[in-house]
């Protein structure tokens, strides 16, 4: 019997060339599929998660396998009803959540690994949502390159896993999958009901959330709304190659390059930044329309180039579409239409917005009227994250954690913290997170000060050295060292090029576009000149070499601000004026201060390794209470144990610094 993988192949193959395919329910007969489906399930929490039976992974082995096989062979595996569980969602509400029995699950997944591996190629580009390597962060990443975009259309679907048309689905499988009993077998898995309390309830639509196959079949059931969306609505709302330029802004392009080659780069720049606020092409020509779509499970997003009226038709059409095809209703209250550049669009916890002409510029400090899309963390995700840290308004430390050791705790907040930021690591402000780090540190602090009974300032102490100790100091150190090495060649390199004259005056020479300067007004005027180069570029542009040194110029737009490098095993940098030898002065300036450096860096990695060794003791060193502390701790143990009143560690639903401090004044109490 060929193993499952090869069987895989196969399928994907046949999948990828639109090829429909047979005799699928035989392939339910192969123990490997099953043992590969064990080996994906077995790692999961939900693996030992019970459904109506006490069955888990634990009692899985090959006999029970091979007896499902058999059952599957003479077409009489019952599927067991779900056990109903509601888990809460951020708006308050519950969603219902179907568990499966564990056989029901292993068998769940060898058809989804099927049904996986044909359907996977013929999925649209566009769809991200429970689909091999693709999430969240590559939708986003879709939408980003949505530049243009007037009109955002958000679409949610109205409970769309409860209310899947089961015929619906079963046609849509049909026409690839030409196999009676397999689709027998997924009809029966979809009307086999949940029990909630113990109650038997009928499913006669959707598919129950939590079980295993269940996302696939919605995305199958959904790619039909992603090829209608590809091969009819965005054809039909695409029109032009291109937007109309802008007149006014063309002219001002004209006397900008009239200025700048007339050297007048005052001139030039005052113009550079009233172009910024000039549209480059027309925004509202009605020769181009450009529509983007992007999904993820049941919500989707539409980007759109044109007008209004336009952006209304879209929405209806989608709506009759999922409507009359599908069965399915857009929910009214969160499928919008959000001006792109005016408001917010909300997708994926991200806000999502166009950046117009006066918020965005481009790499060569232009600004454009279809900007590009921007992300942004929304402001009601950092104040319910700050909320959730907080008691009656103040920041409070988390009565859950006291009984877990330093290290846990401070893992804990770290991984919180770590989690928001790697998901909305895509959003341009990312900075307004500096707001939660300090709750979130306060929080960790006071719970460390409660825990060890001390105060918050002497645990931020300890907690600031040993992260220090941990990370500052040796990186600090280490990048002193590479410094050194790094300014001792470059050093070696500056002497070996430099040359006197018979009254021990430096020689000058500077190479500058494949020729060689001796005297420093030709080099000096020839740099000024030079500095055009780097206008439309944001790298640094080589530019030739001085004293063994590679020399690079670069441009700031904002300032407009030239500087030159002097790279070698380092990089040295100097901004740079108008004067023709005051230039040359820096850059001089630049090349003899390498060998100076070498003796502070040294001092000054000297001084770090003694802090370091400082923090290291201070950290050691217990606190004066120490000993009495561990003694009276003791004491406490045996008196709680005497006389059973462990409950009154408990802390209680009052303001959390009084709870602390009560509760560590009754345990004085006690003691004396």
């Amino acid at each position: 019997m060929r193993t499952a993988q090869t069987v895989l192949t196969v399928i994907q193959e046949r999948g990828k060339q639109h090829k429909p395919i047979e005799r699928v329910y035989k392939l339910l007969f192969n123990r490997d599929f099953y043992l590969n489906a064990y080996a994906k399930l077995y790692p999961n929490n939900g693996a030992m998660t019970k459904g109506v039976t006490d069955e888990t992974v634990d009692g899985m082995s090959i006999q029970k396998i091979d007896r499902m096989i058999e059952l599957l062979r003479e077409e009489k595996y019952q599927w067991k009803p779900a056990r109903r569980e509601y888990i809460p969602k951020k708006n308050g509400k519950k969603r219902p959540l179907g568990i499966p029995t564990w056989g029901d699950k292993l068998l769940q997944e060898v058809m989804r690994e099927i049904l996986e591996a044909y359907y996977e190629p013929q999925f649209s580009n566009h769809s991200h949502g429970f689909r091999p390597n693709r999430g969240c962060h590559t939708a986003l990443q879709e939408i980003q390159i949505w530049k243009g975009t007037r009109w955002f259309i958000e679409g949610d679907i109205s409970k769309y896993f409860d209310t899947i048309d089961h015929d619906v689905l079963l046609k849509i499988l049909e026409k690839n999958i030409h196999d009676g009993r397999f689709l027998r077998l997924i009809s029966n898995m979809l009307k086999a009901g949940y029990l909630d309390d113990w109650k038997f309830n009928q499913t006669i639509s959707g598919t129950p959330q939590g079980g295993v196959i269940s996302p696939l079949l919605a995305n199958i059931y959904l790619n039909e709304f992603d090829q209608w969306i590809e091969n009819t609505l965005i054809p039909q709302y695409t029109k032009g190659k291109r937007q109309k330029s802008n007149p006014v802004y063309n002219r001002m392009n004209a006397e900008i390059s009239k200025a700048r080659k007339n050297g007048d780069m005052q001139t030039a720049h005052k113009l550079e930044v009233e172009r910024r606020n000039i549209p480059s092409v027309d925004p509202y020509d009605e020769n181009y329309r450009r529509c983007r779509y992007v999904r993820y499970a049941d919500d989707f997003l539409i980007g759109f180039t044109g007008s209004k009226a336009d952006a209304e038709e879209i929405k209806a059409a989608m709506h009759n579409f999922l409507e009359n095809e599908l069965h399915l209703e857009l929910s009214q209250e969160k499928t919008l239409i959000t001006n792109a550049s005016s408001q917010a669009a909300k997708f994926l916890g991200y806000e999502i917005k166009a950046q117009r002409a006066n918020d965005y510029i481009d790499p060569k400090g232009r600004r454009g009227a279809n900007g590009a899309i921007a992300l942004f963390v929304p402001a009601k995700v950092i104040e319910s994250k700050c909320q959730s840290f907080k008691r009656k308004g103040k920041v409070t430390h988390r009565n859950e954690l006291l009984q877990e050791d330093d290290f846990s705790i401070v893992q804990q907040f770290q991984a919180e913290y770590r989690g928001l930021i790697q998901y909305y690591i895509l959003a341009q402000n990312l900075s307004w997170f500096s707001t939660l780090y300090w709750v979130m540190e306060t929080s960790l602090l006071k719970t460390l000060a409660c825990k060890h009974r001390s105060s918050m300032k002497k645990q931020k102490k300890i907690y600031d050295l040993e992260n220090k100790i941990a990370v500052g100091f040796p990186q600090e150190i280490q990048r002193c060292k590479e410094l050194v090495v790094n300014l001792t060649a470059d050093a070696a390199t500056v002497q070996a090029h430099t040359h006197k004259d018979a009254e021990g005056k430096d020689i000058f020479s500077m190479q500058l576009m494949e020729k060689t300067y001796t005297e420093k007004e030709p080099a000096g005027k020839a740099l000024l000149g030079l500095l055009g180069v780097a206008l439309d570029t944001e790298k640094p542009v080589p530019i030739g070499n001085y004293k063994g040194l590679a020399l690079q110029v670069s441009h700031a737009v904002f300032g407009n601000v030239f500087s030159v490098k002097l790279v070698g095993a380092g990089t040295y940098t100097a901004e740079l004026g108008n004067d023709v030898l005051g230039n040359l002065t820096r850059i001089s300036n630049l090349a003899n201060g390498i060998e100076p450096n070498i003796e502070k860096i040294k001092a000054k990695q000297a001084r770090l390794e003694q802090q370091l060794a400082s923090a290291e003791e201070e950290v050691k060193r217990p606190f004066p209470q120490a000993a009495e502390l561990a003694e009276k701790s003791n004491r406490l143990a045996v008196l709680d144990g005497l006389l059973n009143m462990n409950d009154k560690d408990i802390v209680t639903d009052t303001e959390p610094e009084q709870q602390c401090q009560a509760a560590n004044r009754q345990r004085g109490q006690e003691e004396r």
